[in-house]
């Protein structure tokens, strides 16, 4: 096994159907997200469990993956990936690639949210580590100190660094309710966001 790396790369790819993968372990933490079809996974100790559209799972390093397979004979299963692996598997490219210097004494949160239509976020904030996120559906405006205001489309990914004033986050559908998931890197013990002026 090859050490953890300090990329950490957040990609999609898709599973081929009734694709089986052997039996393998990472030496970095593995965080995925089932974007379309239906995998049965199994990761030591675990018992084999099916994950569906919008399910989490993960692996610590070291863990042995005995399954992850796909469980339709005629469609490919889209999963997405946040690793500190090293390695994509071939033919898949990031759709966003940072290094991380210091990971002493820090932990990972994912969580999905839904923003209703027209919504927007509390207020300007900041967070304490850097903040990556995938839109999973819908349209949304962001705007992150020192950039403009930005447009983001369903599959597309944006991040924050530490510390940077996070102005606005707003689901630009009157109709539709927008989905995010969020990958955060913060000190043991912060809080997930800081009030901002």
């Amino acid at each position: 096994m090859r050490p953890p790396s300090r990329r950490w790369p957040c990609s999609r790819f898709p599973w081929q159907q009734g694709r089986l993968s052997l039996s393998h372990q990472h030496a970095g933490v593995v965080f995925a997200y089932v974007l379309e079809g239906e995998i049965e996974n199994q990761v030591e100790p675990g018992q084999p469990q099916i994950y569906r559209a919008g399910d989490f799972f993960h692996e610590r390093p070291g863990q042995v993956h005995r399954i992850f397979r796909n469980l339709s004979e005629t469609t490919p299963a889209k999963i997405l990936v946040f690793q500190n692996t090293g390695a994509l598997p071939p033919g898949v490219k990031p759709l966003l690639h940072e290094s991380l210097t210091d990971l002493t004494n820090q932990e990972i949160s994912v969580a999905k949210g839904t923003t209703p239509p027209g919504g927007a976020s509390p207020g300007p904030h900041q967070h304490s580590g850097p903040v990556f996120a995938y839109l999973v559906k819908g349209e949304v405006e962001s705007q992150v100190e020192p950039g403009e205001p930005t447009v983001y489309r369903s599959g597309e990914v944006f991040s924050e660094p530490p510390l940077h004033t996070h102005r606005f986050y707003r689901n630009l559908s009157k109709t539709e309710p927008a989905e995010l998931l969020v990958f955060q890197v913060r000190a043991k013990g912060q809080p997930l966001a800081i009030k901002a002026n």
